[in-house]
């Protein structure tokens, strides 16, 4: 059976929850990319919020979701906001990263939140700043570039639809590319 290996990234906030970014690959080298993404990114991340990779990733079964074991996958880092300025928590920009794949008769992306930003990233008008906008697209694309043969956008295994049929197992689908909208996301729980 196949294997993909997931990164988790957690925010820490002075107050408040953390939240995680997850990632996959099918190597083990990507954890170094992302401290270089997040790097590229710090000055758009809030003072006092910051980025962690805990240097321990996990083995999942591709075909069935199964986490097979966890393991340290490169380094632990933390990568510290140094945006200066207000800014609101669950809000931000979103990533999306682009595959050539189609699975289940559906084009596969990812998505990953950048939230929070400082308000320095958000133009008059309520959107993204192009300078910030930029500023993720580099970041982002050099990601994709560096990491071209192991990042990647899994689709997890689901019951068939209805119940009729086979059900359907997860999919590994290589990033070629990304692009950032010039929208703000909003991180919405669960609850509301």
């Amino acid at each position: 059976m196949a294997t993909i290996t997931r990164y988790r990234v957690t925010w820490d906030f002075p107050n408040g929850g953390p939240g995680v970014s997850t990632f996959y690959a099918t190597g083990s080298t990507v954890a170094a990319d992302l401290q270089t993404f997040f790097n590229a990114i710090k000055q758009r991340i809030p003072i006092g919020v910051t980025a962690k990779y805990d240097g321990v990733s996990e083995l999942i079964e591709v075909e069935t979701g199964t986490l097979q074991s966890a393991s340290t996958s490169g380094t632990a880092w933390n990568v510290a906001g140094t945006g200066t300025g207000t800014w609101a928590a669950g809000v931000g920009a979103s990533v999306k990263w682009i595959t050539g794949a189609v699975v289940y008769g559906h084009r596969v992306t990812g998505r990953t939140f950048l939230a929070p930003l400082n308000s320095f990233s958000y133009d008059g008008f309520g959107t993204l700043d192009s300078s910030a906008m930029s500023e993720f697209a580099t970041a982002a694309a050099a990601l994709t570039a560096s990491s071209t043969s192991e990042f990647s956008v899994y689709t997890r295994p689901k019951p068939a639809p209805g119940g009729i049929g086979p059900d359907r197992p997860g999919v590994v689908s290589a990033v070629v590319g990304s692009s950032v909208a010039d929208k703000v996301a909003t991180l919405r729980s669960r609850r509301t």
